[in-house]
């Protein structure tokens, strides 16, 4: 995503600065940032580029292998179906709090992507989420592939040429997910396929993908479950670890070798639903407070002012003019 915003006029540092990483952590392909550095980094690239579109804008930029194991793993599969079931398989390599699924339909599939808790991205990333395996099917398939419709859950722009240009099919902002509805049987060959290749691939991702449950990914498991608790306010570390079923001591230890604690995955995850929420006009301030778990509105608005250097109101004000 960095590389493809430079291209769109987003400086590097500039980039690094916003999502709280460094050039070193950038480039250790073992490293794992969270769901909200990269809720950052779009926030930022948003405002530098005021671009309506800059999911679309951005998928552009991608090209397969820029998704290192996962896309060639995609592009040497036999089928779509072997493709979409081994992205299913591996994308814990890619990223833990999101997933694509699939759903076969008699004339097609429909594609859908989402938090692994069932919520949709927010903003251009709904955009960007979807319009990246449509171009992979698109450069495959060519017309063979035609979408049939493209479901968002983000609010409908005050122009919409640019997303019909792209997909060239019936689009449904506001939507409770997102999704493309493709005419194209599951079963079609890939063009590129390779078997000896992707045979090789999958032996590597599989040591992969064990060696990551090995290292253990409780920081994620928590987080998930703090989003679940965050109405009744910032959950406890005794209550936290009874649903992990490990005492509170064992949570901290283990969370403290994962780099992080549970204090610091409550503030991240209230600031990334914050941003989230702020997108929708139907949420006052007192509302978005009492959602990520402050009893106090005054309390919310002290803390957003130290995440983000403005009020939650005048954040609104600034992106008003971006997709929600």
């Amino acid at each position: 995503m960095i590389n493809g915003f430079e291209k769109l006029g987003v400086q590097r540092a500039t980039a690094l600065r916003a999502a709280d990483l460094s050039a070193e952590k950038l480039s250790d392909p073992d490293a794992r940032v969270s769901p909200t550095q990269v809720w950052l980094l779009w926030q930022k690239a948003l405002e530098i580029t005021r671009d309506p579109c800059l999911g679309l804008h951005l998928a552009e930029t991608v090209l397969p292998s820029d998704y290192g194991i996962i896309g060639y793993i995609v592009v040497s599969s036999a089928t779509i179906r072997d493709a979409l079931l081994r992205v299913n398989r591996y994308h814990d390599l890619l990223a833990d709090a999101v997933r694509y699924s699939f759903e076969e339909r008699p004339d097609g599939f429909v594609l859908r992507h989402g938090f692994s808790d069932g919520q949709g991205v927010p903003g251009a990333m709904a955009a960007y989420v979807l319009a990246v395996p449509f171009l992979v099917i698109r450069q495959s398939f060519g017309r063979a592939a035609t979408v049939q419709e493209v479901r968002l859950t983000c609010e409908r722009p005050e122009e919409t040429t640019e997303y019909e240009r792209f997909f060239n099919a019936p689009l449904c902002f506001d939507s409770g997910e997102n999704s493309l509805r493709i005419s194209i049987s599951l079963d079609s060959r890939v063009p590129t396929a390779d078997a000896a290749l992707n045979s090789l691939l999958e032996g590597y991702a599989e040591s992969r993908v064990e060696n990551l449950s090995k290292e253990g990914s409780l920081s994620s498991d928590v987080q998930m479950l703090v989003v679940g608790e965050l109405h009744d306010g910032a959950p406890s570390a005794e209550k936290i670890g009874k649903k992990l079923g490990i005492s509170p001591r064992t949570l901290r230890r283990k969370l403290q070798e994962e780099g992080t604690s549970l204090s610091e995955i409550v503030t991240e995850t209230r600031h990334r639903l914050a941003l989230e929420y702020l997108t929708s006009d139907n949420l006052g301030a007192s509302e978005i407070a009492y959602l990520i778990g402050f009893s106090d509105p005054t309390a919310f608005h002290r803390a957003f002012k130290r995440w983000q250097g403005c009020t939650p109101l005048e954040h609104r004000r600034r992106t008003r003019t971006h997709p929600s």
